[in-house]
């Protein structure tokens, strides 16, 4: 999608008008509702840091999988802070989300906001051209039809070393090595 400044800010109509023409996804979304009401939801702009910006997967209604949405980038808070990261996930997800959205299978954004305040960003179906960050479409489509225990803790999969500047496919490549 083209943005000016590469951000999704939007200054005046104008910008939001731009945003909703130049958008395929958008453009793709509004044409396939037949008869269904949609709303345009607009928030303030907040400044996001991108290791504050998680995707979680959900599977059966069980939180499976947390990944950093600014996946390959390594973050060395991540090794310390992870099972705090879950923990904070999990009891969001728990109290505020679990069972109120209608789909069993999806995924939704959060931002980290500190101190440990996860903020909701998205929703989003989940089926294989979502984009699973550090999780591949195969491993989670695998997961689908199986009964899956909520006393198994989610996954949060982030890289635990810097590797260097890679695709994802390379990342996950060595992501599976490690």
């Amino acid at each position: 999608m083209f943005s000016i400044g590469n951000t999704l800010k939007a200054e005046n109509i104008s910008d939001i008008q731009l945003f909703l023409q130049t958008s395929s996804v958008i453009q793709q979304d509004l044409s396939n509702v037949k008869g269904v009401p949609f709303c345009l939801a607009l928030r303030k702009w907040i400044s996001i840091h991108p290791a504050a910006e998680f995707r979680c997967i959900v599977i059966n209604n069980v939180l499976r999988g947390i990944t950093p949405r600014d996946w390959p980038v390594f973050y060395s808070h991540f090794k310390e802070e992870g099972s705090r990261i879950i923990q904070n996930l999990f009891i969001f997800f728990t109290e505020f989300i679990k069972m109120k959205f209608p789909r069993t299978h999806y995924c939704f954004d959060v931002v980290l906001s500190y101190p440990d305040k996860p903020f909701l960003l998205d929703f989003g179906p989940l089926n294989s051209k979502t984009n699973l960050y550090a999780f591949t479409w195969t491993e989670i489509s695998s997961l689908l039809d199986k009964e899956i225990s909520e006393e198994i803790p989610p996954v949060f999969r982030y890289l635990d070393k810097d590797i260097g500047i890679m695709t994802k496919a390379i990342a996950n490549m060595r992501f599976q090595e490690m």
